[in-house]
């Protein structure tokens, strides 16, 4: 099984660090993690995780947002 969330910016800031935090009961397995962002936004970060069985499992995404206010 796959699980990704996606943590947002406020429209126009940049994501420029971000993390995931990993959850899984222990009747699941975990075979990989990854958080980064995506090429085709720099205003998003993403969390994934790749597991196996059929336990709860969680998957939070948090991004840390440069403020980019629009010029005036």
């Amino acid at each position: 099984m796959y699980m990704q969330q996606l943590a947002e910016c406020d429209p126009g800031d940049i994501a420029i660090s971000g993390s995931g935090l990993y959850f899984a009961t222990s009747s699941n397995n975990i075979h990989s993690t990854a958080d980064l962002r995506p090429e085709t936004s720099n205003s998003t970060w993403i969390a994934e995780m790749s597991f196996t069985g059929e336990g709860v499992s969680r998957v939070v995404a948090t991004a840390i947002c440069l403020d980019n206010p629009p010029l005036r």
